[in-house]
Formats: structure tokens, C-alpha cells, sequence
């Protein structure tokens, strides 16, 4: 937004702004994943419908955000891409019919005339929203009030999901999918906020406990915030 300035001198132009986003936009790839890439070039070929070539083949296509593959999952030749969208959400049916078509279209199925190769039957799907709710109890010093305490938590928090979720489809030790919800790295980015001083009895969905999401042939979990309760 703002003033913007021609890269090549024009004195034709006296002014140009940019007063509105119709369309929102995300870069093609940061500084960190543009490393990560190189890295991983150097240690795993793409080749001929392994993991790495599903990934990369999916990654490449318009409003993808993150992909899980998982070869074999129902017998021979089958293959299931579970996709998130560039907001790092779930996918709308239009995305996932998109992406089915340009992989392995649907009346082709397995025949090779989408970038899949022939043999492969490649299911696309989104994942299943794993909503976690949060509570705690917090103590402030009187930089802040608990309003606005309670409102830079709120925050915080989508924060701190929005980053779980960017790091949904990271493969652990070249072949299995991890994610998990920890109560201690929650209790630590809140802590940090103007006034927090303390937070007790912090619980997701009720329960003293980590949740590990489930990564399987049959399902997906992608987490989602809930309801945050916040007590002082």
C-alpha cells in the first residue's frame, strides 16, 4: 500500500499509488524455504513418481500451501496427496477437484495423461480440521490491564497455530509426518507479551496434555484454533 515509484525514469508520470488489495498475494518462496529446497535437491532425486516428485509436482500448482503424500496407501499403484490451501488451510472442493484433474484426471484415472505417471491412481484430498480449545489463567502487572492482555493472547495464539500449520507437511527423517501441539511452547510465546507475568493451569481441550496430531493412510489432522479461555 502507498506511493509507488517507476523503476526507469518517466516524466509522464506524476504520481502512482497503490490504494487497494483485490486479490491478496503470497511470495512464491521465502529465504527459508528456498534453503530448505537447495537441501533437500542435493540429498533426494525427483524421479519418476517418488515422494519427492509428488511433492514437488504438487507444490508447483496455483493456491497450494503444503502437501502430505502417502505412497501405497490402499494397495499397489495407489497414492493419496492431502493438500492445504496458500492460506494455510483447508482446501475448498474446487482446489482439491483442480488438483485431482491435473494429476491424474478423474475419467483417466491411473492412465498416465495427468503429470502422474502411468499406474499410479492418485487420490487428492484435504485434511481433517483438528479444533484444540484452550484455557488458562494468567497474571498481570500494571504495565497492562487483563483486557488487553487478554486481547494480545488472542492473538498470540492465532499467531502460533498459522505456524503449526506452515510446518504441517515437514517430513521427519525423509519419510513420516509429526506435529504436535506443545502446552510449555504456548505458555512460553505468551509469557513474552507487554504485562503477562504468569500463566497457570494452561489445558488444550480440557487436559493437561500435548496433543500430538495423527498422521495415517486413513486420516489427516490439521490444527485448528478453538475457543480460547482466558481467566485472571
Amino acid at each position: 500500500m502507498g506511493q509507488i515509484l517507476p523503476v526507469t525514469a518517466n516524466d509522464r508520470v506524476s504520481i502512482a499509488k497503490i490504494t487497494s488489495i483485490t486479490v491478496p498475494a503470497r511470495d512464491n518462496e521465502a529465504d527459508d524455504e528456498l534453503r530448505q529446497r537447495l537441501l533437500e535437491t542435493a540429498n533426494v532425486i525427483k524421479y519418476g513418481g517418488n515422494v519427492a516428485d509428488y511433492i514437488d509436482m504438487t507444490l508447483k500448482q496455483n493456491g497450494i500451501g503444503g502437501v502430505q503424500v502417502y505412497p501405497v496407501w490402499n494397495g499397489g499403484g495407489t497414492v493419496r496427496l492431502v493438500i492445504i490451501n496458500n492460506e494455510f488451510d483447508v482446501p475448498s472442493p474446487e482446489l482439491v477437484n483442480e488438483i485431482k484433474n491435473i494429476i491424474d484426471p478423474k475419467q483417466y484415472e491411473g492412465k498416465g495423461y495427468g503429470l502422474a505417471p502411468i499406474g499410479h491412481s492418485v487420490t487428492v484430498a484435504a485434511p481433517t480440521i483438528k479444533t484444540i480449545s484452550i484455557s488458562m489463567k494468567i497474571v498481570v502487572d500494571n504495565t497492562t490491564t487483563f483486557d488487553l492482555a487478554k486481547e494480545n493472547i488472542n492473538k498470540m495464539l492465532s499467531k502460533i497455530f498459522l505456524n503449526l500449520r506452515k510446518k504441517w507437511d515437514t517430513l521427519v527423517n525423509a519419510r513420516d509426518y509429526n506435529l504436535t501441539v506443545y502446552r510449555a511452547a504456548i505458555i512460553g510465546e505468551i509469557i513474552k507479551i507487554d504485562g503477562v507475568v504468569n500463566v497457570e493451569s494452561l489445558r488444550l481441550n480440557g487436559q493437561d496434555n500435548d496433543i500430538s496430531l495423527v498422521f495415517s493412510n486413513a486420516l489427516q489432522e490439521l490444527p485448528v484454533l478453538g475457543e480460547v479461555n482466558v481467566n485472571g
